[in-house]
């Protein structure tokens, strides 16, 4: 089986695109995530906008409801999150402890 020329040109700019996504993908994510989220609210601003509101505002709403339930989950979960922590850092000097008996035990595999 050979390789023809063309192959080769593709495959390596294919090789490179994946590189390159992978070393940008801090600095693309929120715009992947923007474009998904649009994509997803077109429907539901596009109901609005049936139901007589201007297209700014239904979007503005949306948003605004996104934000809400994002903030009353966050505080929803707080207590949960703060409760974990405080049993993290109350339980670290055990889990440290047992790692150092785990690293210094030499009959242990």
């Amino acid at each position: 089986m050979t390789i023809t020329r063309p192959t080769i040109f593709w495959i390596a700019i294919s090789s490179l695109l994946v590189l390159v996504l992978l070393l940008l993908r801090p600095i693309l994510m929120p715009f992947a995530i923007g474009l998904t989220l649009a994509y997803l609210f077109v429907p539901a601003v596009e109901r609005l906008e049936r139901v007589g509101c201007n297209r700014s505002l239904a979007a503005s709403i949306l948003v605004l409801s996104l934000v809400l339930i994002i903030a009353g989950g966050t505080l929803v979960m707080l207590p949960a999150i703060v409760g974990e922590i405080r049993f993290l850092i109350a339980e670290f000097p055990h889990y440290v402890a047992r790692m150092q008996s785990l690293v210094m035990d030499t009959s242990r595999p």
